[in-house]
């Protein structure tokens, strides 16, 4: 059989998990960036909303993609952040950070364990 060395499949598969594990971060950070965004007025909620449906109409158009439902996804969460419930969850997890972020190692006290 005539192939490619282990050695040279083995750095094509260390390179498709970097690809792989980049476009994870990209996308996650896409996300964020539209939730920020999508919260800041009902105007950029809705520019987002339809640049989202313009996107999946796209991909809809050429070919069935993975993509495509994490697009879907996207649009359904921030259509949730729209509600009184979305905007209170969203609240209390951003105060829940908020504090998280005030804490420090030191001020937390631990129960201890009991001798059993």
């Amino acid at each position: 059989m005539n192939g490619p060395p282990e050695a040279a499949l083995d750095d094509i598969r260390r390179r498709l998990d970097e690809l792989h594990h980049e476009a994870q971060r990209a996308s996650a950070l896409g996300r964020a960036t539209l939730s920020a965004l999508a919260v800041l007025s009902a105007q950029t909620r809705q520019a987002v909303e339809e640049g989202l449906r313009q996107e999946a109409d796209a991909l809809r158009r050429q070919v069935a993609d993975p993509m495509q439902h994490d697009l879907f996804e996207a649009f359904c969460e921030l259509q949730a952040l729209a509600t009184p419930e979305g905007r209170l969850a969203r609240d209390l997890e951003q105060a829940l950070i908020d504090r998280a972020a005030g804490l420090d190692a030191a001020s937390v006290a631990l129960p201890g364990r009991k001798a059993g």
